[in-house]
């Protein structure tokens, strides 16, 4: 009666962390989105909808969403919209899957007539126990015929472990911002749920004023490194540069259709990039390259460590950084994000980090 669909497809991943000494574990996912059609001749009614989180078939939590809260989830698509609608085929870049929403056939209320579907997005649970999350299993309760009835779905939970070992892209000391623990950045796009960006500060360690050039940012052009060796699948080396911290080319109405027709869509949002594949079919992108600093090319071979760009401020970007997500295929906006684990990173008290701790962190990235 009811056909279920999620995002990221097959599993979620717990980008989980141990709280040292006390023996507890943080728990921390995403469902990205949760399509609920009606697959049935008859109309239902939705009343509530039930979140049971598992380890190994003994209840975490349950959660419980009655009618009021049902419908406010069920408007969060609707942010979305209008990138779709600018742009088709524009929500990819949010659920990692072509054409998962129907929005013909979307309705953002309770009753569901017959191939009717509704849903939510951007769902995150984050939790403290002694066990790790290995189940989510939702039930959906409803009205039909002037009966109740309900459904349920599992969604497997899973850590994931990189296939390869990774250092890091850049070099020294980095503030790390927008990782997987802000929840309005770059987790809000699937197949970059555990993306980052990396910036310096000045020598006071005060962020940049508004403004200035990007030739006067002493980390302009800082050489960007392959995280492992693999293979250059695709990249772009043209795309001119904001001129400085705060001004987007993509701000002047007047270029943007210049610069589309010119360098493409999505080039203009993620200026100039490199995108490498690497064993196990784990794929690392990176981007807002300095114009014309590429030294790689599409079908080079990279070995760890080697230089492949200089970090500039091309593309949707307000000041100089090296944005980074790894995904799971040869398209940097379609499929799932994965965690990229580094085998030299350290936090500010020496300490190696197997994820970021916070937002904004301050890293030290050993040269190996």
């Amino acid at each position: 009666m009811i056909t279920f669909r999620h995002t990221p497809e097959d599993y979620i991943i717990n980008i989980s962390e141990e709280i040292p000494y006390w023996g507890y574990i943080v728990n921390d996912f995403m469902l990205s989105a949760l399509k609920i059609r009606n697959s049935s001749e008859s109309t239902i009614e939705l009343q509530s909808i039930r979140f049971r989180i598992e380890h190994e078939g003994k209840a975490l939590r349950i959660i419980e969403f009655q009618k009021e809260i049902f419908k406010e989830r069920m408007n969060e698509l609707f942010r979305y919209t209008p990138i779709e609608e600018q742009y088709p085929g524009g929500l990819v870049a949010y659920f990692g899957v072509e054409n998962f929403w129907n929005l013909d056939d979307y309705v953002k209320d309770l009753v569901l007539e017959p191939n009717q579907e509704t849903g939510f997005c951007f769902e995150h649970f984050k939790f403290t126990d002694t066990k790790l999350a290995d189940r989510l299993i939702i039930t959906l309760i409803f009205d039909v015929n002037g009966s109740s009835s309900s459904e349920s779905y599992v969604i497997p939970i899973k850590q994931y472990k990189n296939k390869n070992q990774y250092q890091f892209p850049l070099k020294g000391n980095w503030f790390i911002s927008g990782n997987h623990h802000s929840l309005w950045g770059h987790r809000r796009s699937c197949s970059q749920e555990f993306g980052w960006d990396a910036i310096k500060h000045d020598k006071n360690l005060q962020p940049y004023p508004k403004g200035i050039k990007n030739e006067d940012v002493h980390y302009y052009k800082t050489e960007v490194h392959a995280i492992a060796d693999g293979e250059v699948v695709d990249c772009y080396n043209r795309l001119p540069e904001n001129p400085d911290k705060g001004t987007k080319l993509l701000d002047d109405p007047s270029k943007v259709p210049q610069l589309v027709s010119e360098h493409g869509i999505p080039t203009v949002g993620t200026g100039n990039f490199v995108y490498i594949r690497h064993a196990g079919e784990e794929y690392s992108f990176y981007a807002h390259f300095a114009t014309n600093s590429l030294k790689v090319k599409k079908g080079d071979k990279v070995k760890q460590g080697q230089v492949i760009g200089l970090m500039g401020n091309s593309g949707n970007s307000n000041s100089i950084h090296l944005h980074f997500h790894m995904t799971s295929g040869p398209n940097p906006f379609i499929g799932r994000g994965f965690p990229c684990q580094f085998t030299n990173v350290y936090n500010d008290m020496g300490e190696k980090l197997k994820h970021f701790e916070n937002d904004g962190q301050l890293i030290y990235a050993k040269d190996s």
